[in-house]
């Protein structure tokens, strides 16, 4: 097997001697850069676009920056701000914001997820922002803010498991904040779901 160390001494020397041969190998290169190496395909993708941008090819260009930011959004290479001229939809947001969660960036993420506006957002993308804000800030140990954000999605969220996440989740937020508090939502969750191993 080829290092993403290897993999990526290639991208870089592609990038700048033929931008042409990067850009139409970049995929089968990319597959070999492991998912957990943030900063190698952060870096990998900056110099997509920068590749992109060489040929004159601009929107596919905005577009690798783009989700050089959003999949990427720790990497050492990856802006903190979107680059100029460079817009995400809300629904790009919201995928930010849960890569960060997974990233246990929750102070970011809660940032990120308060500023969506949820207007443009569906019914699913609205219920996945609520729930996203309930994980952050219980990891914040803002448990209020998470009772209630995690109380919204277990009431409204059409997806079964998500629902069934929030309210498992809510009771374990309500038992840490008012311990006695807790029982009618623990009672709630085994009824709603009496055979679920949780």
């Amino acid at each position: 097997a080829v290092s993403a160390r290897a993999v990526r001494t290639l991208i870089d020397a592609l990038g700048k001697s033929d931008p042409a041969a990067l850009i139409s190998r970049f995929d089968a290169f990319s597959s070999a850069i492991p998912t957990w190496d943030s900063n190698t395909r952060s870096a990998a993708l900056d110099t997509l676009a920068t590749s992109q941008e060489r040929l004159g090819h601009q929107d596919a260009a905005k577009r690798t920056w783009a989700r050089q930011f959003i999949e990427e959004p720790i990497a050492a290479s990856t802006p903190r701000a979107l680059k100029k001229g460079i817009s995400i939809t809300a629904a790009l947001r919201l995928v930010r914001a849960e890569n960060l969660l997974k990233l246990n960036r929750s102070e970011l993420a809660v940032t990120e997820l308060t500023a969506i506006d949820d207007r443009p957002l569906n019914s699913d993308e609205k219920c996945r922002r609520r729930f996203g804000l309930g994980l952050g800030y219980r990891k914040l140990r803002k448990y209020s803010d998470s009772e209630k954000e995690l109380a919204w999605a277990a009431q409204h969220c059409a997806d079964a498991d998500l629902a069934r996440r929030a309210l498992y989740l809510q009771a374990k937020v309500v038992s840490i904040s008012d311990g006695l508090r807790s029982i009618p939502v623990i009672e709630k969750f085994s009824e709603r779901y009496p055979d679920h191993s949780m």
